[in-house]
């Protein structure tokens, strides 16, 4: 993990237990070659570091850069809840025709129209939307299930 946020190739040699399943993950992310412990010798090596060396087409560069990326945003999942929410609640202040932090950047009331607690009308629909947003009322809520559940129940109790 290390190799890869700081964006280097990796030789691996894996010897036991996760080791192994980790070496063959690097080698198909291409970001690594594996040695074989069994036939490993100076020659082996040296044409194993040499083929990352050359990097003739930009293979491995390419795939250490997009494995580095990928490692940098995930290591900020710690903090992404916290984002999510703040981006949440940004979103939804100035959503709204008439929101109580309107007066940070327009002076004065919004198309003279004081702001009195109320939201008004929705000026452009939500940023983050979650999956249900987009589902029908009966997927969302269920409703198949509520339905078809007491219909089935006197065959489940008569079949036992």
């Amino acid at each position: 993990m290390e190799a890869a946020f700081h964006g280097i190739p990796v030789i691996a040699m894996p010897i036991h237990s996760d080791q192994l399943g980790n070496g063959k993950r690097l080698e198909a992310a291409g970001v690594a070659v594996r040695l074989d412990k069994n036939t490993l010798s100076a020659t082996y090596l040296d044409r194993r570091i040499a083929s990352i060396m050359r990097d003739t087409n930009g293979s491995f560069a390419r795939n250490v850069l997009r494995l580095r990326r990928i490692a940098v945003v995930n290591s900020q999942r710690k903090h992404l809840a916290a984002q999510m929410i703040e981006e949440v609640i940004y979103d939804h202040e100035l959503r709204f025709e008439h929101s109580p932090h309107s007066k940070e950047w327009v002076s004065g009331p919004v198309n003279g129209v004081k702001y009195f607690g109320g939201v008004g009308q929705e000026l452009r629909p939500m940023h983050l939307q979650t999956c249900n947003m987009h589902m029908s009322l009966m997927k969302r809520n269920n409703l198949d299930m509520w339905i078809l559940f007491p219909l089935c129940l006197p065959f489940l109790l008569l079949s036992s």
